[in-house]
């Protein structure tokens, strides 16, 4: 149904029924696509098996765990999640001699969420944290068993999803959360104790969890490098063949873009998101549903504009436009967004503003109602799109001479502000409110003022406001701020503070072309020969897929 979905299967499993073959292929289906987050795909399965092996307790638990939260989902039907945790239960204790010790434990644990019907699940309930302390509490049959140590790992990153480290703001570096320092060691534990096919057996549940534990900007800078040798097991198959471990699950072949966002493998970002968005492709021609189409797309378009490459930014961000990148189905029919994209997203003309394409941006039709559907989004892509007109406008304006431009642009900068007020998610620590209204006064100070003493005190509000952004990936600003900040403070002759911005930038988003080639104009001016001719040449190999010439660190201000 799907393709190739890998070596995925609880290790030592002998408790699925063997009357019908068709209750295991469909159960490790169902768990490569649990793994990998898209829990519709899960459900389908699942719940097949039960029609097929209806006394099978271990396919009733995949499909409360269906139902069941982690770090983007919650439970929405509680009522469902108890029919298939009950049922799993009972169907537990009446085949007790039978069944593993291993079954018995998974299923005991996710009992723990059974709540009342009205219960609102949310990231403090004392029943995730019953569920968390049941799936990690210490045993004796098998303590270091992986399938568990990663369902523990889980629960315990669901109690504070996406907020795993004692601080937000990005700039700075926080211990993880002490409660999840076992997740991190059980989760690296887990890795290469798959189930034993390959050589080094890789779990594809635990290196996803893996990657998003560890790659937060605040968190240590050891920690994104303790994450990449389980990445490339996950990108390569454990080979160097490039053979992802699940071919066929577009979540999990999208999950090493994270991580190379991360580490400056950025072309191979884009090598793996263009696997995980033929796979999305491919579900949805066959009626199947992809999970986070959208987000793949976004981190595509993301690590394609930091190689420079123009182009396939712009393929990408234009699939993004489309309707199957916007909201999804949950598991319990209703609808969701995953970090979604859709009509109206301003994927494609941040990008050719990036790029410093303004005549391109003014060409880019305005979506008009389409502005997307759900949280903060409506507002967001109103904001984000009448910023770069505006800013174009301006740049186009040849430094406000050309009267008509300049009001054109004005006018785009008022409705920015208005949409800017409310483009925010009320879940999420999101400083939009902030950075737009400064990125529109650095836009015009530079633009139409050439003040580059006011552009620049704006541009540190921008970098301060999304340092203090929760983390998430893609990151939420289209560009690093501190590339645009280097580039001119360099235009200004403080080649100094320039080459100290890009180096801090440089920490963040490792070998980015664009600040390796900035920190080597500065060192120019300053004289550091060998500095500036490192700089240069890990710069050309950071560009070397790129399709433009690099003019500036920041065209979106200085072209």
């Amino acid at each position: 149904m799907y393709g190739s979905l890998g070596n995925v299967n609880l290790i030592n499993n002998t408790d699925i029924p063997l009357e019908n073959p068709n209750t295991t292929i469909l159960f490790t289906q169902g768990l490569a696509q649990l793994y990998g987050f898209n829990l519709v795909e899960s459900l389908r399965n699942f719940k097949t098996t039960t029609l097929l092996s209806p006394n099978c307790a271990l396919c009733h638990w995949g499909v409360a765990m269906s139902f069941a939260p982690n770090i983007n989902y919650i439970i929405e039907n509680q009522t469902k999640f108890n029919i298939a945790a009950n049922t799993a239960l009972l169907l537990a204790n009446s085949q007790h001699q039978q069944l593993s010790f291993k079954t018995r434990w998974l299923i005991k644990a996710t009992s723990k969420l059974i709540a009342p019907a009205n219960h609102k699940d949310s990231s403090n309930s004392i029943y995730r944290r019953a569920f968390s302390n049941a799936m990690c509490a210490p045993h004796f049959d098998d303590p270091s068993d992986p399938d568990i140590d990663a369902f523990c790992a889980s629960s315990l990153m669901s109690l504070s999803p996406w907020n795993y480290y004692q601080g937000i703001e990005s700039g700075q570096i926080y211990p993880l959360k002490t409660y999840l320092v076992p997740a991190k060691m059980k989760l690296l534990g887990a890795v290469h104790r798959g189930p034993k096919t390959t050589t080094k057996s890789p779990h594809v549940f635990a290196i996803h969890l893996l990657i998003h534990l560890l790659e937060p900007t605040n968190a240590p800078l050891s920690y994104k490098w303790q994450a990449l040798e389980p990445t490339e097991l996950l990108f390569k198959g454990g080979n160097t063949s490039n053979n992802e471990l699940v071919p066929a699950q577009g979540h999990l072949t999208h999950m090493p873009a994270h991580l190379f966002l991360r580490v400056g493998k950025y072309n191979d970002a884009v090598q793996t998101s263009t696997i995980s968005t033929s796979d999305n492709i491919y579900y949805i021609t066959k009626c199947l549903q992809p999970y986070g189409h959208g987000h793949n797309l976004k981190m595509y378009v993301a690590n394609a504009r930091m190689a420079g490459r123009l182009n396939d930014a712009l393929a990408k961000a234009r699939l993004a436009t489309l309707p199957d990148a916007g909201t999804e189905i949950s598991p319990n029919g209703n609808i969701t967004c995953i970090d979604c994209a859709g009509p109206g997203s301003p994927e494609v003309i941040l990008t050719l503003l990036r790029f410093g394409k303004f005549a391109k941006v003014l060409n880019e039709s305005l979506p008009l109602n389409n502005w997307g559907t759900k949280l903060y989004l409506p507002a967001y892509n109103k904001a984000a799109w009448r910023y770069a007109r505006a800013a174009a406008y301006w740049a186009l304006s040849n430094h406000g001479q050309n009267k008509t431009r300049l009001q054109l642009g004005d006018q785009e900068a008022i409705q920015c502000l208005v949409a800017s007020k409310i483009a925010y998610n009320p879940h999420r620590a999101m400083n939009y409110t902030i950075i737009f209204p400064e990125q529109l006064a650095a836009a015009r100070a530079a633009h139409i003022d050439q003040n580059w003493t006011e552009a620049i005190q704006h541009l540190r509000n921008v970098v301060h406001a999304d340092d203090v952004n929760e983390y998430l990936e893609p990151p939420r600003v289209w560009y690093p701020p501190r590339e645009c900040l280097g580039a001119l403070l360099l235009k200004v002759g403080n080649a100094t503070a320039a080459l100290k911005m890009f180096e801090k930038d440089l920490e963040i988003f490792v070998d980015s072309g664009w600040s390796l080639y900035g920190a080597a104009a500065a060192a120019k001016i300053l004289g550091m020969k060998g500095e500036w001719k490192i700089f240069q040449k890990k710069g050309d190999i950071a560009w070397n897929q790129s399709d433009v010439e690099f003019v500036s660190a920041c065209p979106e201000l200085l072209s």
